[in-house]
């Protein structure tokens, strides 16, 4: 590779980097600026600290490798041609179109089905709780009707339900503790196949391109 000045790398970086939303070129092409800086401020000279990160290609090549799958992917799919990028995106619509409405459609029902599992929880906790006062006041109509056995029976049905509704009311706690986490996961595990989650990539933190 021919000796080359911050500027030259760096628009030449952009233009490796052309199949990435703007703000996602930028945002690297700023990044590797400022590790030039820092190792000249360290010392070497423009040339030295360009050297020092390689071909451009090579570059773009580790910085797309570290983007998430989507994003990754469409990277890839994109040709140098705005043109012929329009004209991709328009032929394979009824593909991606497709997908994404199934991916999307997909992970709104997990997170529905997730969250329905715990409201549906402190349902049955508080409907065993209702057994109780359900009982007291069948043990009263029985009582009152001329039925005390009955009435016996249905208030130990209502004291039994609601000893397992506070049973059940522990495990309710727990179960939410649990869906919140689980959601939670679930949510971060969507959010990276599209932005970047921070890690020690070669161009993940300074220190990997650049010892001080």
């Amino acid at each position: 590779m021919s000796e080359m000045g911050k500027q030259e790398f760096l628009e030449a970086l952009r233009r490796e980097l052309s199949g990435l939303p703007a703000s996602e070129a930028d945002r690297s092409a700023s990044f590797i600026e400022e590790m030039i800086d820092d190792r000249i401020e360290d010392g070497a000279s423009e040339v030295e600290a360009v050297a020092a990160l390689g071909d451009p290609s090579e570059v773009a090549r580790s910085i797309v490798a570290e983007l998430p799958p989507i994003p990754k992917a469409i990277a890839k799919s994109k040709t140098g041609s705005t043109t012929a990028n329009w004209i991709l995106a328009v032929a394979l619509s009824p593909i991606w179109v497709t997908f994404a409405l199934v991916a999307a459609t997909a992970a709104f029902s997990v997170y529905v089905v997730i969250w329905a599992l715990a409201l549906s929880v402190w349902l049955v906790s508080v409907g065993l709780l209702l057994g109780a006062p359900l009982g007291l006041i069948t043990f009263a109509y029985c009582v009152a009707t001329g039925m005390p056995v009955v009435g016996l029976w249905q208030l130990g049905g209502g004291l039994l339900c609601f000893g397992l509704g506070v049973f059940c009311l522990f495990g309710a706690k727990r179960a939410s503790v649990w869906f919140v986490e689980a959601s939670r996961k679930y949510a971060a595990k969507v959010k990276s196949l599209f932005v970047k989650a921070p890690k020690a990539g070669r161009f993940g933190a300074k220190e990997a391109t650049h010892e001080g």
